[in-house]
């Protein structure tokens, strides 16, 4: 019995390996995704900051970006950006439902109030972007869903996003968190504007942290202080991708499968005790325990007296 069961096992991760990982649904404003490979969700606030390119003025922007990090090990392909806000003094509905969305990827430079703020100019853009999905509106914060055409990969250092729609009106308030992650999220506004008169013109076109710029926030309820709100919320949905042309994926139940270059798939489980790793390379399936002492190869199509193995 114990040899079926590591058998059912075995083959389940091999099924795993071959069909790649799946995250669990999720409610509410949350979007459902297979890879997350940063998440800032948590903790959110009932406030927003606005983040907009207004078609009405010229199209001066007020942005608003925070900052994420690809760890020195990893390389990240970002498929998807998903983030929540809300639409305010919009006309109709149409508007919410048929927004036309930006992002924008900055490299890092030293800041003028922060220790790191993004570069001048982005090192991604895409424009004119429809959502995926978006259950966002105007009276309640929401998610929207957004794929990148030609997804970019990022080498390992700390990368700025800023999301905004191209719109006319005051609408877009990017929902704010008080989760404490790398650098405070900062906002920039375009000579021209005059969302936080504050600024003044010596700050317009630099990215600062808008403590003294309430006139850019939108709060449901209770006012916050803004003081207490450093960070935007979104996720980054890709893959790792490795020097070697292997791709990471983990899933929402701690597993990991890399498939290396050569065709390789090794699934690593996320059990805790590293255990278990499974290599399917030929026809072959290759098991290893934690110990390093057990190894099984069923490749040849003598899976059961193989099996036994692990009981010698």
């Amino acid at each position: 019995m114990r040899t079926l069961a590591y058998l059912v096992v075995l083959l389940g991760f091999l099924a795993f390996a071959n069909a790649g990982t799946t995250g669990s649904a999720t409610t509410g404003s949350e979007p459902p995704s297979s890879v997350f490979l940063f998440d800032q969700f948590s903790s959110p606030a009932d406030a927003g900051v606005l983040s907009q390119q207004f078609s009405d003025a010229n199209n001066l922007r007020f942005l608003a970006a925070d900052d994420f990090t690809v760890p020195a090990d990893q390389s990240w392909q970002i498929n998807r950006v998903i983030f929540s806000g809300i639409f305010q003094t919009t006309k109709n509905a149409s508007e919410e439902s048929g927004a036309i969305w930006n992002v924008r990827i900055y490299t890092s430079i030293i800041g003028k109030q922060s220790d790191l703020a993004p570069a001048n100019s982005p090192m991604f853009e895409a424009t004119g972007l429809s959502a995926d999905s978006s259950d966002i509106t105007s009276s309640a914060f929401g998610s929207v869903t957004l794929t990148l055409p030609n997804p970019p990969t990022l080498q390992p250092g700390t990368y700025w996003i800023s999301v905004f729609p191209t719109k006319a009106g005051r609408a877009f308030f990017w929902q704010v968190s008080t989760l404490s992650v790398g650098n405070n999220f900062l906002v920039r506004q375009d000579i021209g504007l005059n969302i936080c008169p504050d600024l003044g013109t010596a700050l317009s076109n630099k990215w600062v942290i808008p403590e003294s710029c309430s006139d850019a926030f939108f709060f449901s309820g209770s006012n916050l202080e803004i003081t207490t709100l450093t960070s935007l919320v979104f996720r980054l949905d890709g893959q790792q991708v490795g020097s070697t042309g292997s791709v990471v994926t983990t899933g929402g139940d701690g597993n990991v499968v890399v498939t290396t270059g050569d065709g390789n798939i090794v699934v690593t489980t996320g059990d805790g005790d590293g255990s278990v790793v499974v290599t399917t390379g030929n026809s072959g399936i290759d098991v290893t325990t934690g110990d390093g002492n057990v190894v099984v190869d069923v490749g040849d199509g003598s899976a059961a007296s193989t099996l036994s193995v692990f009981y010698l």
